[in-house]
């Protein structure tokens, strides 16, 4: 497996299209290695061994250099030159600007991310001034907008290429480039099909070829069966880990574990399985969360909110993101499930049995569990739920190498 990176990824994933503009969002790891992006964030280690991206100190990608225009309501691009793909392709300006016009023209969440949060309203607010220079026109300032440029949807394009494959019924290309990423990134896609997806290095990559030489990524139908493939070792490397699996394989020594800041950190349960089918056990849920607490001493240095999310599950109008324990005295007291000091007791399966972990004041600083079944808070004995309510001690995802 020299030079070889072979890797478990959902069968989902795997049958995934490459255009992230047209449908929704693919992994982003995947699209970063088939296109570049114009700009990416510089990747630091903190105190506890953590890489984690940091937004505000951007490095040069396909953008050789920015200029901060008209109190930051204009920004100048200035594109790397010889910049050659695998089709024989340089980039220029032309490239971005169609890319961006075909992700508005297709309005996906790329177009909402630039023009909503990014601050360009139109696709006419993207101005190629020369064949390697464009400006970005914003309708206010953003001093960040550069990072804007950092996404894995408004995808550069290969717009020579991907022309050739524009139908009258298909006029960008969706057809195409769902299956044929065209690019200026460090892979290119060799092959897509029988449940496996195989990579190779670009050779005219413009940061040189990658000494991985080839990315093999295997469909499995079950998490159980990715972590097979490596515990037998047929793959060398996965992403994700739960906390359980991260404890199993970092006692290896044949094995690295990387420890990588997630950037959307997210807090789940079943709401078809029982206690959570009930709204108010989930409202109660989102009032006992410290949020505060959870920005000020788990989130990063960048801007940073917490929301529950709004789906018919969680009810029609959604809830305000801050604690409230006067509500959820109120909401949980008819079911006996109040405990000590406002907190919310959530059942989860141990192999001891049903054991509770107290929501509320320590979440996302670590928990406390309370021994004892779920009967004792009034909650039947029926189902597991998986450690998935409770944050883990750091807001990070695990990735494994060997």
């Amino acid at each position: 497996m020299k030079n070889k990176l072979i890797t478990a990824y959902s069968m989902n994933s795997i049958n995934d299209t490459w255009d992230s503009d047209s449908s929704h969002v693919a992994a982003n790891n995947t699209v970063y290695m088939v296109y570049e992006p114009l700009t990416f964030p510089r990747v630091k280690i903190d105190n506890a061994g953590v890489r984690y991206p940091v937004a505000n100190d951007l490095m040069p990608r396909l953008a050789a250099s920015w200029e901060n225009l008209d109190n930051a309501k204009k920004w100048r691009i200035h594109l790397r030159k010889n910049v050659i793909n695998q089709y024989g392709h340089e980039l220029t300006a032309e490239d971005v600007v169609w890319s961006w016009l075909r992700t508005y023209e297709l309005r996906r969440v790329g177009r909402w991310r630039s023009r909503r949060v990014g601050g360009v309203f139109e696709s006419s607010d993207i101005i190629q001034k020369d064949k390697y220079t464009i400006d970005f026109i914003l309708n206010r300032p953003n001093e960040f907008f550069p990072q804007y440029l950092s996404f894995s949807t408004n995808v550069i394009v290969d717009s020579i290429e991907a022309r050739k494959h524009i139908t009258e019924n298909d006029p960008w290309a969706v057809g195409w480039l769902e299956k044929n990423p065209a690019g200026w990134g460090a892979f290119k896609l060799t092959e897509q099909g029988k449940n496996q997806i195989t990579l190779q290095s670009n050779e005219t990559y413009w940061a040189g070829q990658s000494p991985i030489k080839e990315i093999i990524q295997i469909g499995v139908q079950s998490r159980e069966e990715g972590l097979s493939l490596l515990r037998n070792g047929e793959v060398n490397c996965l992403m994700n880990l739960y906390p359980e699996e991260l404890q199993e394989f970092s006692s290896q020594l044949n094995i690295q574990t990387h420890l990588v800041r997630s950037n959307h950190s997210k807090l789940e349960f079943d709401y078809t399985a029982a206690p959570f089918d009930d709204l108010n056990v989930r409202q109660a849920v989102a009032y006992a969360l410290a949020y505060e607490r959870i920005i000020e001493e788990r989130a990063s240095d960048v801007p940073t909110n917490i929301l529950p999310r709004r789906i018919d599950a969680w009810g029609a109008s959604g809830w305000e993101s801050h604690a409230d324990m006067f509500s959820l005295l109120g909401l949980t007291a008819k079911y006996a499930l109040i405990r000590h000091r406002g907190a919310f007791p959530v059942p989860r399966s141990t192999p001891e049995g049903p054991d509770i972990h107290v929501l509320g004041q320590d979440v996302g600083v670590g928990h406390r569990i309370e021994q004892g079944g779920l009967p004792r808070v009034g909650v039947p004995n029926q189902g597991g739920h998986r450690d998935s309510a409770a944050l883990p001690p750091t807001a990070a995802q695990s990735t494994l190498l060997g």
